[in-house]
């Protein structure tokens, strides 16, 4: 399961971090002129309360939802817990395609690095680690094989 949640985790950040690089070896070298898009001023606030939703609230309500649905079980398949495993990934990733966004559109300083934190903590925290994953397997009492 570990190996599956890792190959999806890369496939889903992976394109988010070569936009960030794309763009700032563009700004280095000025390879291509990106026109400035005048943004309105609700802009970054908006895509930085997205990232925050995205990287830290969706994923701590998916949790609360599942915690919800298997609390009187006595265990749970490996498929749920796969399930929810990709569910979080998917949902605390949008967060890097948020910040790309921002940056992309050079929003406002402090709306910009927010939501570049949200993202950096979305990757960082939901990256499916041996540790994360089998804390969860405990946490929810997956169903051992065998």
């Amino acid at each position: 399961m570990i190996h599956r949640l890792q190959k999806f985790y890369a496939l889903l950040l992976v394109p988010a971090v070569a936009g960030f690089a794309f763009l700032l070896v563009n700004a280095q070298l000025e390879l291509a002129v990106l026109p400035r898009v005048p943004e309105p001023a609700w802009l970054g606030l908006g895509l930085f309360i997205a990232a925050m939703v995205a990287g830290v609230s969706l994923p701590v309500w998916i949790r609360a939802v599942l915690a919800y649905q298997t609390g009187r079980q006595s265990c749970i398949e490996p498929r749920v817990m796969l399930c929810f495993q990709r569910r979080l990934i998917g949902t605390a990733l949008a967060a890097p395609y948020l910040a790309l966004l921002a940056y992309g559109l050079q929003v406002e300083g402090y709306f910009s690095a927010g939501t570049f934190l949200a993202a950096l903590y979305a990757a960082y925290y939901f990256c499916p680690t041996r540790k994360r994953i089998d804390f969860d397997c405990r946490l929810f009492r997956v169903r051992r094989s065998g």
